[in-house]
């Protein structure tokens, strides 16, 4: 078995993890990037950033990149029977968000990490942590045992290295996802719609460069498991909905459609031990609103990073060195979370959904209102 010695280990080459190791490697470390893909790879995600990108982004030399994305400038919020369009633009730092392939984005990110002196490994599949009594000090995979000081998880919503106190509060989302081209021009609009009394969560037309449009369901996983349904049935559903109709009157769908979970908790726990840390959505650091993650990632991976360099500088990466990484998580993202959390509670609620889009539709201060909040409930 090949053996690799190097001082920080990242499992998973997403935003989290690719980004991760740019800023370690920046500060002089010795760093290993594993993901069991290849990239370029296909990504089922809405692939919708958020303005807390944005500081991440220039760091990495990719603001420009994401701004010369599709701006989403409406969202549209439904029930059966009634929708108001909501401007999503009226925020004191502009549009809320852009889209932006992640196909494309995650590519340029690695290659980012590329140039940097990290040790990059394509295609290898992680199957286990390595431990020396409790402390990790590594990962395996099939035929390569790598070393570490320190050891990073940020496999997305892959569960397989969360932790038991983790997975207590964990929520799951069931995504599905499809392109489709020929998207009519020139009005851009998209819905993040939360009509769960129907859809039970939340639909999108995202639209992309080129006359291309991301379109996706997101659906709680209990209620979709007790509707009997299947994920395909509600995507059709939402394919048939006046909204997507009229958004899509022209498209065509190309290739298939690709699903993955999104998993979010109200509270993570459990994120460091002695000599592992957790990133990204690999600690359920999701909206559990709109299901966005690619600000926490970046948020978590910074955050980490500079733990990460005050561990170093005191050579020790036991759980109570990396402690400090925990408490600003839950101090980042708690309130953000719960407040998310409590609006979701309520928009899954038909009487509540429906009267909310009644006010906002005849009473236009309360639209108004509500546009200039929506930072604080989406993002």
């Amino acid at each position: 078995m090949k053996l690799i010695q190097t001082e920080a280990l990242i499992i998973g080459a997403g935003p989290a993890g690719a980004s991760l190791a740019v800023w370690l490697a920046e500060q002089g470390w010795d760093c290993t990037l594993v993901d069991r893909a290849r990239f370029p790879r296909k990504k089922p995600c809405a692939s919708c950033f958020s303005p807390h990108c944005f500081p991440y982004l220039k760091r990495l030399g990719l603001e420009e990149t994401v701004l010369s994305g599709q701006v989403i400038r409406y969202a549209s919020a439904q029930t059966p029977r009634r929708s108001v369009l909501l401007d999503v633009t009226r925020q004191p730092f502009g549009p809320m968000f852009y889209v932006y392939p992640r196909e494309v984005f995650d590519g340029m990110l690695v290659d980012r990490a590329r140039a940097l002196p990290v040790r990059l490994l394509e295609g290898v599949a992680i199957q286990g942590l390595v431990r020396e009594g409790m402390r990790v000090i590594g990962a395996r995979a099939k035929d390569l045992e790598i070393r570490a000081g320190i050891t990073v998880v940020a496999t997305g919503s892959n569960t397989k290295f969360l932790p038991p106190e983790c997975k207590k509060g964990m929520r799951t989302y069931q995504t599905l996802t499809g392109w489709f081209e020929g998207l009519p021009a020139p009005e851009h609009t998209t819905t993040d719609s939360f009509t769960a009394p129907w859809l039970m969560g939340t639909g999108w037309v995202f639209p992309e460069p080129d006359g291309r449009a991301n379109v996706g369901v997101m659906v709680h996983e209990h209620l979709l498991r007790a509707s009997g349904k299947n994920l395909r049935d509600v995507y059709r559903a939402y394919l048939e909905s006046q909204f997507a109709r009229e958004r899509l009157r022209d498209a065509e769908q190309v290739g298939r459609l690709e699903g993955s979970p999104i998993r979010y908790t109200l509270r993570p726990e459990g994120i460091v031990d002695d000599g592992l840390l957790l990133v990204g959505e690999a600690c359920l650091l999701t909206h559990p609103l709109t299901g966005e993650g690619i600000s926490q990632a970046f948020q978590s991976a910074d955050l980490a990073s500079r733990v990460l360099g005050e561990a170093r500088v005191a050579g020790r990466f036991d759980r109570e060195a990396l402690l400090p990484y925990s408490r600003g998580i839950r101090k980042m993202f708690g309130k953000t979370f719960r407040n998310a959390g409590i609006v979701r509670f309520l928009n899954d609620r038909p009487f509540l959904l429906e009267a909310s889009v009644l006010t906002a539709r005849w009473f236009p201060p309360a639209k108004w209102i509500f546009e200039k909040r929506l930072d604080r409930i989406l993002i």
